[in-house]
């Protein structure tokens, strides 16, 4: 226990770092470069179909939507890591 604090931490180096009960210290890693910035805390539905689709033209068009719903859903994932990384970083937990 250091400080009543039943986690012991406590920093070794500028980059070494002890959390737990542990004498292992743990090397820290880089900081995040973050080169998109809109966050967002709401994981939405998956809109990307299942496989299936019809032939010719319906195919045709069947594939693109299939494309732009999956580009949604990439987004989406990205705005929900990018919030994560904001939020691990605000508690010092980041890079």
């Amino acid at each position: 226990m250091v400080n009543g604090d039943p986690i012991k931490t406590r920093e070794l180096a500028a980059n070494k770092l002890i959390v737990g009960t542990s004498e292992t210290p743990v090397t820290t890693q880089g900081a995040y470069t973050q080169t998109y910035s809109t966050a967002s805390k709401t994981v939405p539905n998956a809109t990307a179909p299942g496989a299936g689709g019809g032939s010719g033209a319906d195919a045709t068009t069947f594939i693109g939507a299939q494309c732009d719903a999956l580009t949604a859903d990439v987004l989406a994932l990205k705005k929900v890591i990018t919030a994560l990384i904001d939020d691990l970083q605000a508690f010092g937990l980041a890079g």
